[in-house]
């Protein structure tokens, strides 16, 4: 396993290749399998953007422990879209860290919500918003 890649500046992927995966969505080849394209946001908050596929956990974990400062945990789980490679591990990393916080859109807990039971500890965002991740390059109103 590779470990994590700087992206940039407090910003590092901390995804997985599952080389296991032969299909996408079970229905288009992937010879050489899947990313996982997790990536770390280290700031005066920590955000983890999108997971990985559940069987996919400890590789996960191995990379987080490579690159979170010492005595620091995610504070939050951003997730993108609920597909298996970007929230399969959500409710795994929810209770492996108990400060975590899940945050996506309406649609995006809602889903959450009917497929793995996350209800609480979750912050909801509008489209576009962003005013609570410093330092992250989103556009500002």
């Amino acid at each position: 396993m590779k470990g994590p890649i700087p992206i940039r500046e407090r910003m590092v992927w901390v995804g997985v290749n599952d080389r296991e995966t032969d299909l996408f969505e079970g229905l288009w080849p992937m010879p050489a399998g899947i990313s996982y394209n997790a990536t770390l946001i280290v700031d005066e908050k920590i955000a983890l953007i999108d997971a990985v596929g559940s069987a996919y956990l400890p590789e996960l974990l191995e990379m987080l422990r490579a690159s979170l400062p010492p005595g620091r945990v995610p504070d939050y789980l951003v997730i993108n879209h609920v597909e298996p490679d970007h929230a399969g591990a959500a409710s795994l990393l929810l209770s492996l860290f108990p400060s975590l916080r899940v945050v996506g859109n309406a649609k995006t807990l809602e889903l959450l919500a009917a497929f793995q039971g996350i209800t609480e500890r979750t912050v909801q965002l509008a489209d576009q918003e962003c005013s609570i991740w410093a330092g992250t390059g989103c556009a500002r109103s």
